[in-house]
């Protein structure tokens, strides 16, 4: 996507906002669409192809992580069929399971001695997003969509 073409969907964005600030579903829709450009560009950058002699990162490491964040999901999304009147905001506890996912990656990175998992944290900013979401259900939804399309994109990628 070019710079122009961002800027305009940004300008686009800041009119659909609605006097509260709150976002519109044009606006999620074009979140996440940016959040799986960003995924696929990330994976064609650290998804090493198979037909390389070099360690890479492994669909196991990846998915690893997507196991964790599902079960959070999972708990997430009873939680919420629960308390109907939370509509935008889960429980600390649950906020809690969110923050622990950065233990996961960093662990996974640490038992990796080729770095490939290092890499992949750094270039997908991760931590950072884990850390965006707070208990808003908005941005867990983001973050877990935008790790669903980096194993995606790791598995097509992975295969050339």
């Amino acid at each position: 996507m070019s710079k122009k073409t961002k800027k305009e969907n940004l300008q686009r964005g800041t009119q659909n906002q609605s006097s509260s600030g709150v976002k519109t579903t044009t606006d999620v829709k074009e979140d996440l669409v940016d959040l799986v450009d960003k995924a696929e560009n990330v994976m064609k950058a650290v998804t090493v192809k198979k037909s390389e002699d070099r360690a890479g990162l492994s669909s196991s490491q990846i998915r690893k992580f997507l196991t964790a964040i599902t079960s959070v999901k999972n708990k997430i999304d009873l939680y919420k069929m629960h308390h109907r009147e939370d509509k935008e905001k889960f429980s600390r506890e649950l906020a809690l399971d969110v923050k622990l996912l950065k233990t996961t990656l960093y662990y996974q990175a640490s038992r990796d001695n080729s770095g490939a998992v290092k890499n992949f944290v750094t270039k997908t900013d991760l931590p950072a997003m884990i850390d965006d979401v707070g208990r808003s259900y908005e941005k867990f939804h983001e973050l877990y969509r935008y790790i669903e399309a980096l194993v995606a994109f790791h598995k097509y990628y992975g295969k050339e």
